[in-house]
């Protein structure tokens, strides 16, 4: 039950942490909620409640009131962050925004430690943001009227200190900042940095810090030692290279089984005592070596491990989903490669992860969390399972067609349907005119600017033709084609329907450029029947845009229209189009656009993980 709650309550607080990234700003705005003064300070204070947050239509925010924003824009030392009074739950919010700018990113890559507290270190960059939080906090006096003292305004609530990402960081700082004044605070930690406290500071905070750290995350597994480690074993694996790099390459771009892993590598490297001493690289690579010993010497900076802060709940992708478990905070000293390293990080598979585990929590015994009373014989066992479960199979292998080779035919049929309807846009030949021109002297020994006898046009341009010096000027076989596509004369305004025409082209020839790309990574990575059906309704409405192109022959040039030439003169134009040969491409460009998209309404059903596994071998 102990455990279920604090899912639950991470779930809730999660929210808030997802909310601070625009949501609550904007919704600030939108309801004139902030006066001209307040927009140039860059903050926004309501202590009576007038603000509610029951319209942001989530259910967590509901008898929600938001306090204080500072909505300042952010630069290295400022972010943005939101007190939030929830009555429901009985609790004070501080919510702090993750990375969203350049700023924020520069202050992520402050990996250097900075001292903290006597002998303790911290991430510089995030230190700075923590600590003008905590300034600004302090300066109004916001959480002393709300928390503390008779005349406080919520004096029985609870302090809860909640962000993302860099948010996170900044959230377990603040944290042990504000702790000794209020040691009843809470703070959950979503993805923190990885790099983020020595280690008596991240583990002397565990009583009132969780963190959520997420599968395969990579940002709470960044820190300098990572990236070093990281670094120095690829330099260590290419050094014990046996074979070809092509042969690597080869068997690598296949996903295999564990338990073959060791037979693999024994073909593949040298054992640790086994590399070759005499080869160029290998000298090169201990010169690498002890120039980075050496500059670490040398160097006056602070070498210090750092680790996420606080109890750490790993959310581990299992086959059946996601399960969690207690971690250790230096269980993530590597950096795992993985497809889904930047989606993980997201607030929003966080959110939904933990909602799927709160729903399918209890269902078994593997669904609890780690006990940490277990003895001691029982918690290696627990770490030998954690370690394991950090090993995922990856779920992108380059041509490993895990849909088997049903989808190579829409997509080669695609290919054909791309280079059609790019022929059908570019063409001066779409249709050919013929055009009576009244009022006007036709044909000169001048070349044909306008819309004349028998001229090809396209979407946007005609074909120029010239007089051939001999023959009737009026007549359309006294002028020869030219391979030359000019654009309209500026005489020429496009109607609605050669607008619209131009419009769709351009957007069938995207749409379904986009829409082929992504249907080639079917043959690396395994779709599910939602993506799939997206393909499909995206190949459906390309045939729809690539259609409406034919609503050229609607327009003024393909009709009667009444237009001033260059010589000043309004004059009546009658044309009558026949389709050219960039029509004709046209045509076959919606034929085979529509086999395209029907050859996709058949989902073809991933290959299983043993399947996958049996078929990467075998390759």
């Amino acid at each position: 039950p102990e455990d279920l709650e604090l899912l639950r309550q991470a779930h809730h607080f999660a929210e808030y942490s997802e909310v601070i990234y625009g949501g609550i700003q904007k919704f600030v705005h939108d309801n004139a909620h902030v006066s001209e003064e307040t927009e140039a300070n860059g903050a926004f204070m309501d202590t009576d409640e007038n603000v509610g947050l029951d319209e942001l239509v989530r259910d967590c925010f509901a008898s929600t009131y938001l306090v204080y924003l500072q909505y300042r824009q952010s630069s290295i030392n400022h972010t943005p962050y939101a007190i939030i009074v929830d009555k429901k739950i009985r609790s004070v919010v501080i919510t702090i925004r993750g990375s969203a700018s350049l700023e924020d990113m520069a202050v992520d890559l402050q990996l250097s430690p900075a001292s903290f507290r006597g002998d303790q270190f911290c991430h510089s960059g995030v230190l700075a943001r923590a600590q003008w939080i905590y300034d600004d906090i302090e300066h109004n006096k916001i959480l002393d009227s709300m928390l503390i003292g008779d005349d406080a305004a919520y004096p029985d609530y609870n302090l809860v200190i909640g962000g993302h990402s860099l948010g996170a960081g900044c959230a377990a700082l603040l944290s042990i900042m504000l702790h000794d004044k209020f040691p009843g605070l809470k703070c959950f930690a979503f993805c923190p940095p990885g790099g983020l406290l020595s280690h008596d500071l991240a583990v002397g905070c565990k009583d009132y810090v969780i963190s959520f750290i997420n599968s395969a995350d990579i940002v709470p597994r960044l820190s300098y030692e990572n990236m070093e480690r990281l670094r120095d074993d690829a330099l260590d694996v290419l050094s014990r290279i046996r074979v070809s790099k092509s042969k690597v390459l080869t068997i690598i771009s296949k996903a295999q089984d564990d338990k073959d892993l060791a037979y693999i590598n024994s073909l593949l490297l040298y054992g640790r005592d086994e590399v070759p001493r005499d080869t160029k690289f290998y000298h090169q690579l201990q010169e690498f070596k002890n120039a980075q010993e050496e500059r670490k010497a040398s160097s006056s900076a602070t070498y210090v491990p750092l680790f996420p802060p606080g109890k750490i709940v790993y959310v581990a992708k299992r086959k059946l989903g996601y399960k969690p478990q207690w971690a250790d905070n230096a269980d993530f000293n590597e950096i795992l490669l993985s497809s889904t390293l930047a989606q993980d990080h997201s607030i929003l598979t966080v959110i939904k992860n933990l909602k799927d585990i709160i729903e399918d929590f209890g269902t078994d015994s593997k669904d609890r969390f780690d006990d940490e009373e277990e003895d001691d014989a029982e918690k290696v066992d627990i770490l030998q399972e954690h370690s394991a479960s950090i090993i995922e199979t990856p779920s992108f292998v380059w041509c490993s067609r895990p849909h088997g080779n049903v989808f190579i035919v829409p997509v080669i049929l695609g290919i054909i349907s791309f280079v059609l309807t790019f022929l059908t846009n570019n063409t001066c030949a779409f249709v050919s005119r013929l055009s009576l021109v009244s009022d006007k002297e036709v044909g000169n020994a001048m070349i044909i600017s306008n819309p004349g006898i028998g001229v090809s046009t396209g979407l946007w341009s005609f074909q120029q033709k010239m007089y051939s010096g001999s023959g009737p000027k009026d007549d359309p076989s006294s002028y020869n084609a030219t391979n030359l596509c000019l654009p309209y004369p500026s005489f020429v305004e496009p109607d609605q329907y050669l607008t619209t025409a131009r419009i769709c082209g351009t957007l069938a020839a995207l749409l379904g450029g986009f829409t082929i790309v992504f249907m080639a990574f079917a043959s690396c990575v395994r779709y599910r029947r939602i993506p799939w059906g997206a393909i499909t309704a995206a190949l459906f409405l390309t045939v729809l845009f690539e259609g409406l192109v034919f609503l050229f022959l609607r327009s003024d040039l393909c009709n009667t229209w009444q237009g001033t030439f260059d010589d000043g003169v309004s004059h009546k134009v009658e044309s009558q189009c026949t389709l050219g040969w960039g029509g004709n491409m046209g045509i076959a460009a919606v034929v085979m656009w529509t086999i395209t998209a029907s050859a996709t309404i058949y989902y073809p059903p991933p290959l299983s993980e043993a399947e996958l596994a049996m078929k990467w071998l075998k390759m």
